[in-house]
């Protein structure tokens, strides 16, 4: 992306390839743009129950129990805009890859923003995940 720098004059998106999604990126786009971001991250809730009961403890004594609790926190969705001024943190001929980019984005205090993505999002990166998407895939051209 260091190449594009100077050759692109407005925001731009960057997405992973192995995305299947619905996500408004104009919508994301214009809320990159409300936002005066250098960067928006694409972000997805993520969350998971631990199937038994959780403990919690001070030293041996138990302060605490949770049954099968759950937990949600807000994942990279794997989709971005940059504005071409996030560009100028890169050097040529050098890998970055993109959390290196936003955390020197957030370590020279320049603004990146979290998008919410409320729509249908898949990352087909591992095969069960691929399988889910071709059935979904399936039931949607029904």
């Amino acid at each position: 992306m260091a190449q594009l720098r100077g050759e692109i004059g407005s925001p731009f998106v960057v997405m992973n390839s192995d995305l299947l999604t619905q996500v408004d990126l104009r919508s994301m786009l214009g809320f990159h743009l409300d936002a005066g971001a250098d960067a928006t991250i694409g972000a997805r809730e993520y969350g998971f129950e631990i199937p038994y009961g959780v403990i919690r403890r001070a030293g041996e004594r138990v302060t605490g129990l949770a049954e099968k609790p759950y937990h949600s926190e807000l994942v990279s969705a794997g989709i971005y805009v940059l504005d071409p001024a996030a560009l100028e943190m890169l050097e040529q001929d050098e890998y970055c890859d993109m959390p290196t980019l936003l955390s020197r984005l957030m370590d020279a205090d320049r603004p990146v923003a979290a998008y919410e993505i409320r729509e249908e999002w898949i990352d087909v990166g591992r095969p069960e995940d691929l399988e889910r998407a071709r059935l979904a895939w399936e039931r949607r051209s029904r």
